[in-house]
């Protein structure tokens, strides 16, 4: 693909920028939390909420502290309780119904 350059210089080549997609089973995604990053990198469980809890404004002091040495030996198997736990203790909802 060539791009017509207004300032008479010599036309580029633009690269072509691959979106990355992701493909799992939703039974998947009822155990951990998954994120996709603008860098195409796919964090999922304890580095996801962290590196959630960084980017935003309100949480930002107790996501940079999630970011201390030794804290994701402790907070990878926390998430992973309370995620396994949290339709124990919350309950699940069930799928929605479509009224046909």
């Amino acid at each position: 693909m060539k791009i017509i350059n207004c300032t008479g210089s010599q036309p580029r080549r633009q690269k072509k920028i691959q979106t990355p997609t992701l493909i799992f089973r939703a039974e998947i995604s009822y155990e951990e939390i998954h994120i996709l990053t603008s860098r195409g990198v796919v964090m999922k469980g304890f580095h996801a909420i962290r590196r959630l809890l960084i980017e935003l404004p309100a949480a930002r002091v107790p996501g940079a502290l999630l970011y201390f040495p030794l804290v994701d030996k402790i907070g990878s198997p926390l998430y992973l309780y309370v995620s396994k736990s949290r339709f124990k203790w919350f309950g699940k909802y069930d799928p929605p119904r479509i009224n046909e």
